[in-house]
């Protein structure tokens, strides 16, 4: 961009301008939160599972399910009872226990080889897709009201 102008406020856009384009570049070159490319080191020593876990989840949908639509999801689920209550006057069962799934997620592979032998990577449960389970014959805790009185 070249400014030439007789006139005062000509320039003073002119000026304007400038200050507005060399103030953006300064913006978009410096920007922590933003990186200009893949290779921009973070401002820590990033270790293997930093950098997969970067490079996995930087466009990860985790509300959409983790196979092409043809594709089933199969998930695999292990219940481990650890107590369980009864209450015979109020007929009712309280178990409580923990509940494991797996399933495989065709978005989250990568080469071991290229990622320093990383086999494998643990991931808090918020950041992936999970199956949505819910127990059809369950009970809520609360006032039931069965004549509507």
């Amino acid at each position: 961009m070249v400014c030439f102008s007789h006139s005062g406020m000509g320039f003073f856009k002119c000026c304007l301008a400038w200050t507005f384009v060399v103030l953006a570049c300064v913006f978009a070159s410096s920007s922590p939160d933003i990186p200009n490319n893949e290779d921009t080191k973070p401002l820590w020593n990033a270790t293997w599972t930093d950098k997969l876990k970067r490079k996995l989840l930087t466009h990860y949908d985790k509300f959409s399910r983790p196979a092409q639509h043809t594709n089933a999801t199969v998930v695999k689920m292990v219940l481990t009872f650890r107590h369980f209550e009864l209450d015979e006057l109020k007929s009712v069962l309280t178990v409580y226990g923990w509940m494991r799934m797996a399933w495989t997620d065709e978005k989250l592979k990568w080469n071991q080889t290229e990622w320093g032998g990383l086999h494998e990577l643990h991931l808090a449960d918020h950041e992936i897709w999970q199956p949505d389970i819910i127990l059809y014959n369950r009970w809520s805790y609360g006032i039931q009201i069965l004549n509507g009185k």
